[in-house]
């Protein structure tokens, strides 16, 4: 089996008291456990083929699975529908990554601060513009606190939020600069200043998510030391729809 327990992903990402049930399928490994809104989620990790396989099999067993996050490439290998009349519906393909190394000092990190609950509503205000799909806000549970850059007129130009999945370790989320502002360098220098602080604040690791479409923040990331460790496809599971009499459309719904 190539992904044990102490894969980085699930050893820094699934907390061990929220998995309810695990899987082995050849190269692939599963684990059903408590998704960010507490709905049943499916984790798998390993060959494309397996992990489809994976999944069937838990369906099969009536694991009540409400969301998946799959190897990418494992789609296209699922039946359609699935077992117990599902069907895979919307979602995003999205990298995950980590470093344990403090990143180079990036220009303007010096500008860097951590933001107090009573700047929560700028927050909200640059995300809302800059960061519509982001998967963390002010509120949200979970997350520990937020960091900025301001301007010297005082306006919140770029942000990051420091999230908690598993106890001590920080997950990255919520980067976002101003639109009219981003090629500056101010992602960087926001996100370098983040990850600096809660390493020299004892974390072992530092991790984070991205859609697989950004690649002006792949390149950020990268270059702050970040390494890739899984490239996934996370989907929401519904119920089929089938009209009687009606043939059913090619395609998943």
């Amino acid at each position: 089996m190539s992904a044990p327990v102490t894969d980085p992903f699930l050893r820094w990402q699934v907390p061990p008291e929220q998995v309810h049930r695990r899987w082995d399928v050849g190269d692939a490994v599963g684990v059903l456990h408590a998704g960010w809104h507490g709905r049943p989620a499916l984790t798998v990790l390993g060959d494309p083929d397996d992990a489809a396989r994976l999944v069937v099999r838990a369906l099969t067993e009536g694991a009540p699975v409400r969301r998946v996050t799959l190897p990418v490439g494992t789609l296209a290998r699922l039946p359609d529908p699935l077992p117990g009349g599902l069907r895979v519906g919307d979602g995003a393909d999205w990298d995950w990554m980590w470093t344990q190394t403090p990143p180079p000092v990036q220009p303007g990190e010096e500008h860097v601060v951590r933001l107090g609950p009573d700047e929560e509503p700028d927050v909200a205000a640059l995300l809302d513009v800059a960061s519509p799909r982001t998967s963390a806000r002010p509120g949200d549970e979970g997350v520990r606190g937020w960091w900025g850059i301001r301007e010297p007129a005082g306006r919140l130009v770029a942000c990051a939020g420091h999230t908690e999945r598993v106890t001590g370790v920080p997950h990255l989320a919520g980067i976002a600069v101003l639109p009219e502002l981003r090629g500056r360098g101010l992602g960087g220098a926001v996100t370098a200043g983040i990850t600096r602080a809660v390493l020299a604040d004892g974390a072992e690791v530092c991790t984070l998510g991205m859609y697989a479409d950004n690649d002006p923040a792949r390149r950020v990331y990268d270059r702050l030391g970040y390494v890739t460790e899984h490239r996934f496809s996370s989907r929401v599971l519904t119920r089929a729809r089938i009209s009687p009499g009606r043939p059913r459309a090619a395609g998943r719904g």
